[in-house]
């Protein structure tokens, strides 16, 4: 009679941590990488001029002090529910803004 019980909390606890995986994996961002000189102002710039180039993509806010922490990587682009066209229309964008040196989707792994 145990070993039904034991089958059913294994079960039970792959579920669950397979539904929390599948959680975090679905959000998406596109990470705009600057040259190292690029003042915080053309991060700025270039988040202003590309919010709401293309559909299903949305900024992050750039946080106080991230331009000292992580000084090349600091502006994002959210894009869970963009589809490649919005991708490809943002990242046309991004890479034709002044300091920009290249662009990666989070969920781009090769």
């Amino acid at each position: 009679m145990r070993a039904p019980v034991w089958v059913g909390l294994v079960v039970t606890t792959v579920v669950s941590l397979a539904g929390a995986t599948g959680c975090k994996g679905s959000q998406r961002e596109v990470i705009v990488f600057f040259a190292v000189d690029s003042p915080p102002a053309q991060h700025e710039a270039a988040l202003h001029a590309c919010t709401g180039v293309a559909s299903h993509t949305s900024p992050e806010p750039i946080a106080a002090g991230t331009h000292r922490v992580a000084p090349t990587s600091d502006v994002r682009f959210r894009i869970d529910q963009a589809d490649d066209r919005d991708i490809a229309q943002l990242e046309k964008c991004l890479t034709s803004q002044p300091g920009v040196i290249g662009v990666q989707d989070t969920m781009d792994t090769t």
